[in-house]
């Protein structure tokens, strides 16, 4: 359980993380932005979109050039960042010290060997909804990573946050806010993404953690039991997973639901479900290794 002191600890130590990351990255941001502002400028490997926004404007105008030039909420963490300990691909982790890590999504890792971090989340609903069903799963808390006083001047810092229904957006019919340049472009952006600070399932260097593997967990000598929760949390998140098929687009009848989400497997849910499953690997192999829902990332689920 995750104490209010330690959260806020943790709130605090992140903010201090994503600053250093703000400042030691400058240059990288200018460079992005400048070859962003010219491949827009000479219509050069930019979605239609993007380029039917601008058609609208003068790109020589002053004002448009120091808005695409400057006054911009991008952030991005340096690859070679001492405390990222994990890299998956759509998120990647930050260690706060103190048992506790922090999930932050990115879009890419570019040329500058830096991750560009992007708003993506519902992860928290997610957790909460797995966790009635008494599945096992990581505690996560949302926080929100924005700008102090709304401005691009001063500090990032780090606030509570909530993140949105995932149903309740299905079924008002709002776009999710998934594509950046939407985000940039409208100027509503106020905090730069959702973070998720959760417990570091290390544990103080006692395990180690791995994506489920079925051949490693048969090295456990809790294998069976191991084997026994898979089964039985697979079996339980496919038939979520068949409340959507079966429902198709009128999410109304409060079953629970489960879509993949927005990157990685296009086959279906099969693949995504098992990329969810972690497993905590003992260094004392006479110890019982645990099993886990901790790439929470990979989908959706609501009611």
């Amino acid at each position: 359980m995750i104490d209010a002191k330690s959260l806020e600890q943790a709130k605090e130590r992140l903010e201090e993380i994503i600053n250093a990351e703000r400042i030691a990255t400058e240059d990288v941001k200018r460079k992005y932005i400048k070859e962003w502002y010219e491949n827009i400028l000479w219509k050069r490997n930019v979605p239609q979109e993007t380029l039917d926004f601008f058609s609208k404007t003068d790109l020589s105008d002053s004002t448009v050039r120091k808005y695409l030039l400057s006054d911009t909420r991008l952030l991005f963490v340096r690859e070679t960042c001492p405390l990222l300990i994990a890299r998956g691909s759509h998120q990647i982790i930050l260690d706060l010290s103190e048992g506790l890590v922090v999930k932050v999504s990115y879009r890419d890792l570019d040329r500058n060997g830096t991750f560009t971090i992007i708003s993506d989340g519902f992860m928290q609903e997610t957790r909460d909804i797995l966790s009635s069903e008494g599945i096992p799963v990581q505690e996560v808390y949302a926080c929100r990573i924005h700008w102090e006083n709304n401005s691009t001047e001063e500090k990032i810092i780090i606030s509570d946050g909530k993140d949105s229904s995932y149903g309740g957006l299905l079924r008002g019919r709002y776009h999710l806010p998934y594509k950046l340049f939407n985000q940039l472009r409208e100027k509503q952006l106020v905090h730069l993404s959702n973070g998720y600070i959760t417990s570091d399932l290390r544990e103080e260097g006692r395990y180690q953690v791995i994506d489920y593997s079925d051949e490693i967990a048969r090295t456990l000598i809790n294998y069976d039991e191991i084997k026994k929760q898979y089964d039985v949390i697979y079996e339980k998140l496919m038939q979520f997973a068949n409340n959507t098929k079966e429902d198709e687009n009128n999410f109304l009848s409060g079953k629970i639901y489960l879509i993949r989400s927005g990157h990685g497997f296009k086959d279906g849910p099969e693949n995504a479900i098992k990329k969810m499953f972690l497993l905590q690997i003992p260094v004392d192999l006479s110890r019982e290794g645990k099993i886990v829902m901790g790439d929470l990332d990979h989908v959706r689920v609501f009611r």
